[in-house]
């Protein structure tokens, strides 16, 4: 199963009324519209940009975006090739369509490697004045490929110090009145077979020894099902403190803001 049917899968599951476990709760933009109208959720949908309309200009792909409904979008990086003069007109169609970039990705360079430490906080630098030029206040670092021959602790360990770095580039710092935030992100075996982080558990161990309220754990549920499976099982220890209900094909992907609360936002992609 890829992506798009996982996501398809559950679709209605995660908007019919019966999926929130704790009643109705505020967001910060509006969610996605059924019959017209917008619907009061306890998550946000958001839509992977590099997946839909790739054959379109950057600014008609936001409006085929926004005409299905959908007002968050998350890139991986296209603004990478854009001059001076491609800013203006891609904030200009954003703000026009109310949408927001919540999160971008794209950076070259993992954590678990320390010798790739310098290179990753160098990227991060140079792109935190492109978020705050586009108002995305989320990156996503992802914690590179497993080192040949470096203990699986050592690599962990380089994950934590990483972030730890990250969140001193990071500390204090707002885009558009929101805290900007690093997410780690897991991925699983069967997209990667060579990727470090492939384990939820593992992720909430790093996160919770960084203990920054700006550095949070992107539970990415389609990875973790590939991964590991039971995700309703796995996740059972959560549910306590979570918004929403798991199912076993939840498609949400928690942006977990501390280990005791986490946010989310349905990716589309």
């Amino acid at each position: 199963m890829n992506r798009r049917d996982f996501a398809r899968s559950v679709a209605g599951t995660l908007l019919a009324p019966s999926a929130l476990a704790h009643g109705s709760a505020a967001t910060e933009r509006p969610s996605t519209p059924v019959n017209g109208d917008f619907t009061a959720a306890p998550f946000q949908l958001s839509v992977m940009l590099w997946t839909v309309f790739r054959d379109l200009p950057f600014e008609r792909r936001l409006e085929k975006v926004a005409e299905a409904g959908y007002r968050n979008v998350e890139l991986v990086g296209e603004y990478a090739t854009w001059k001076d003069a491609d800013f203006e007109p891609a904030n200009a169609k954003r703000k026009e369509l109310g949408m927001a970039f919540d999160c971008t990705a794209g950076l070259k360079h993992g954590l678990c490697n320390p010798a790739d430490r310098e290179a990753l906080l160098t990227e991060l630098r140079s792109t935190l004045p492109i978020m705050e030029r586009i108002e995305c206040p989320a990156i996503i670092l992802l914690s590179g490929n497993v080192v040949p021959g470096m203990p699986m602790e050592a690599q962990h360990q380089s994950c934590i110090d990483g972030l730890e770095a990250a969140a001193a580039l990071v500390e204090g710092k707002k885009i558009k009145g929101e805290s900007v935030r690093v997410l780690l992100e897991n991925i699983d075996q069967e997209e990667n077979p060579k990727y470090f982080l492939t384990s939820v558990a593992r992720g909430f161990e790093i996160v919770k020894a960084v203990n920054h309220p700006q550095v949070q754990f992107l539970y990415d549920f389609f990875h973790e099902q590939i991964a590991e499976g039971n995700l309703t099982t796995a996740s059972s220890q959560w549910n306590s403190c979570l918004p929403v209900t798991l199912s076993p094909s939840c498609a949400l992907r928690a942006h977990w803001r501390r280990p005791e609360l986490p946010t989310f936002r349905c990716r589309i992609c």
